[in-house]
This record gives C-alpha cells, structure tokens and sequence, in this order.
C-alpha cells in the first residue's frame, strides 16, 4: 500500500514535468520545425503553418482530414510523411500527436497551397508600399523569394485583396457620402 502511493507521487511529477516542457509554435519564425507534442494557439494556426511549411519546402501536401478539431496531412506523391494534430481534451490546445519526418519525394516548382490568401499575407508590405506593381514583377518576386511558379490570376487576387483591406470597400464608402454631405451642411450651413 505504502509503495503504490509512491508511484502515484511519480506519475503525478512526470506530468508537471511535461507540462512545464511544452513546446509552442512561434508562427513569425521563417521556418516551421516540426516536434510532436508542439503547442498551436488553434487550428488556424496550424494550417497557417502548414502551408508555411509547405511553400519553403516546396513539397505538395494535402490537408486530407480537415475539421474544426483534427488536421491531418500527407505528403501527395505517395512519400511516408505524415503530420496530425488534434485538439488535446484535458490542455484545452491544439497539438501534434503524430508526425513522421521522412520526405521521399522531390521539390516542385508548383504548389496550390501557394494561393491568393497566403501571398497576400506574405507581400501585404511589398503591395502597399507599391499599389500599382505590375503583377508579372510580383510574379517575378515570388519566384526569387520562394522559387515556385504561380499563375497570373492568383498574383492578381492576391494584390487585389490587399488593396480591398487597405482601401476598403468602394460600395461601402460610396454609400455613406451622403452622411458626410447631411454633417457639412449641419456644421456649415
């Protein structure tokens, strides 16, 4: 009786010891590193940092389970790499729990996680220094930051969603040009 109180007090400080050791994703680190048990703020971020990974690798990857609390991903040629991540029950976090770290597969020069939304979140800065870069030089840019080909209509939506967040929505603005018009003419008649 006296010697299994003991090895519940162990069991009791390995977990305070894990816990303690965590490891979190940094998601403004330019390379992703994965280690299993890796702490994610959500699953948002997780797939943000999967396609990070992806892209600076150059390796094709699918989202082949993707839920609110599960993401599982595998390399598409066939290679045995494969990464998990769930949401932990008794932490509350978002979590790798299997990851194997053997790519077999070749880079690519073409890669659909490259869209629109990530290149606008990669060249927001880049866009709105210059709102009018011709698309085939951002192209060009792309090519030179991440040596993949993307096609001509994704580096337009790309740029085109940044300005709609820089500049808003033209409709919106329109409309509410009326409003401005009532206060002048309250505050200066």
């Amino acid at each position: 009786e006296h010697e299994s109180g003991r090895s519940r007090k162990v069991k009791l400080s390995r977990k305070r010891t894990s816990k303690t050791q965590k490891i979190i994703h940094d998601p403004t680190a330019k390379k992703v590193v994965w280690q299993l048990g890796m702490v994610f703020k959500d699953v948002k971020e997780f797939r943000q940092a999967v396609t990070k990974y992806a892209v600076r690798r150059r390796v094709q990857v699918e989202k082949w389970v993707n839920e609110p609390k599960k993401v599982r991903v595998r390399c598409k040629d066939g290679c045995p790499w494969l990464l998990f991540g769930c949401l932990d029950k008794t932490t509350n976090n978002f979590m790798i729990k299997t990851y194997n770290p053997k790519h077999t597969c070749n880079k690519t020069t073409r890669n659909y996680l490259c869209n629109a939304k990530f290149l606008s979140e990669a060249f927001r800065e880049r866009i709105t220094e210059q709102p009018n870069i011709r698309v085939f030089k951002l192209q060009e840019m792309i090519k030179k930051k991440f040596k993949l080909h993307v096609g001509k209509t994704t580096v337009r939506r790309a740029r085109a969603k940044v300005l709609k967040d820089i500049m808003g929505d033209h409709i919106v603005e329109f409309g509410r040009i009326l409003n401005y018009k009532d206060k002048l003419l309250r505050t200066n008649p």
